[in-house]
């Protein structure tokens, strides 16, 4: 009788690690080929999805507490990236926090008082129900959907101080991405831009133009159907400023002449109309 005890009991852990390492692979295997993938929508829908998945483990399995603090953190991260990804409003952001911590703090005393209990059958219907609504979004989003780039750039770079001892950051133009999609919201790869500063005296200096976009990472993002517009912005050091002070021209073209016979500012723009 020991013996059947004692080899069910093995079986049973065996079935416990085996399922553990299947669902980290699988996590893992998602997490390097389709998360990063996803547009800023889809990775928001992974964070609402992995919160759901722990509390359905916290109210199958024996493991209450340790998926309840998965859950918590599920939830902090998709309440966060929402908040930050969709530039949400501060008082939409305050009552989606509110409404997060309400409902995860009823559904966790629930199920730790066992309120809330799903028998082995039920709990994995309902994570097939939830990884089968991820795997469609996942699927929906992984679809191409190429952003629209337009570049603009302004007709003369005025505000260079002569004797300025610091290198001067001034706004040669914007790129302006457009979301042609109706439901995700994508990442903004804005194209690679350059520009050659002439001083009228000698070959030019090339150097790379930076993107000025408002989000609180360090990429921007565009909803469907919208725009967004980032500034470009080149560097001036000091050496060059005295040499190029007044109305400095600035131009777009596909390439960076030789050389100029006067002060301007040429703008090379990569995969970008207008």
């Amino acid at each position: 009788m020991s013996e059947e005890l004692d080899r069910e009991t093995v079986l049973r852990w065996l079935r416990w690690v085996g399922g553990g390492v299947a669902a980290l692979a699988g996590v893992a295997l998602y997490v390097q080929f389709v998360f990063f993938e996803l547009s800023v929508t889809g990775q928001a829908v992974t964070f609402a999805a992995a919160t759901l998945v722990a509390l359905v483990l916290a109210a199958t399995l024996p493991v209450r507490e340790e998926a309840a603090l998965l859950a918590a953190l599920g939830l902090v991260l998709f309440a966060g990236y929402t908040s930050i990804a969709f530039e949400l409003d501060g008082t939409v952001v305050a009552g989606l926090v509110v409404v997060s911590l309400v409902t995860l703090f009823t559904l966790v005393v629930a199920i730790q008082n066992r309120r809330l209990v799903m028998g082995p059958r039920t709990g994995v219907v309902a994570l097939l129900v939830v990884l089968a609504a991820l795997g469609g979004v996942a699927a929906a989003d992984m679809e191409p959907n190429e952003l629209q780039y337009s570049a603009s750039v302004v007709d003369a770079v005025t505000n260079v101080s002569a004797d300025a001892e610091r290198t001067q950051e001034v706004t040669v133009g914007a790129v302006t991405a457009r979301n042609q999609g109706s439901y995700f919201r994508e990442r903004v790869d804005y194209p690679d831009a350059r520009a050659c500063l002439y001083t009228g005296d000698g070959e030019p200096t090339e150097r790379g133009i930076d993107y000025s976009y408002d989000s609180g990472f360090s990429y921007d993002t565009v909803g469907p159907g919208s725009t967004s517009t980032a500034e470009m912005t080149l560097l001036i050091g000091p050496a060059e400023a005295p040499t190029v002070v007044g109305a400095i021209p600035v131009e777009r073209a596909t390439s960076c002449p030789a050389s100029a016979s006067a002060p301007r500012i040429v703008v090379v723009v990569g995969n970008a109309t207008g």
